[in-house]
């Protein structure tokens, strides 16, 4: 099994940190510049927080779908936008701090709904990268996805590490 960060990739004080208030690590970040910044500091989690036993990384596609048949299976529309009608969760149409909004929450995990699109292991085409959600001006359901260029920079991509027990 393997367990989902609640909280998108974050940053305090320049480390990698997965908590509530933390700033959503972007891909415009300088340490996290593009898709492969934010998969490298993702891998290196567990050495950066000195946890063992533990392995770090960025989702795969296939953890994602996993997380959402775990929220479907619970009752929890995950095709439906932030914004509908039977879902109090909502996007916000300004940046703001990972974890902040208590009904942006499905399960205990938080921002599925699209603080930032989160970036996935996944491919998508030879040169592509799938990345999931919605963003902050974007209303996406947690099931939606795109592909983008690994090299893209921008605020509004993010992504959700996972860890494994050894």
């Amino acid at each position: 099994g393997f367990y989902i960060g609640r909280y998108e990739a974050s940053l305090i004080n320049n480390e990698t940190r997965v908590v509530a208030g933390a700033t959503s690590m972007s891909a415009k970040e300088d340490s996290a510049n593009m898709w492969y910044g934010l998969y490298a500091r993702q891998r290196n989690f567990v050495d950066d927080n000195r946890l063992t036993s533990v392995e770090s990384s960025m989702i795969w596609g296939s953890q994602y779908d996993a997380m959402l048949n775990w929220m479907q299976s619970t009752g929890i529309d995950v095709t439906a936008t932030a914004n509908s009608s039977n879902n109090t969760a909502r996007n916000s149409d300004t940046k703001r701090r990972t974890g902040v909004v208590a009904n942006d929450k499905l399960n205990n995990i938080y921002d599925i709904f699209g603080l930032r699109y989160e970036w996935t292991m996944e491919a998508n085409y030879a040169d592509h990268r799938v990345n999931r959600g919605g963003n902050y001006g974007y209303n996406g359901s947690p099931s939606a996805h795109d592909g983008s260029y690994p090299n893209y920079t921008g605020d509004y991509y993010s992504s959700r590490p996972t860890l494994y027990i050894q």
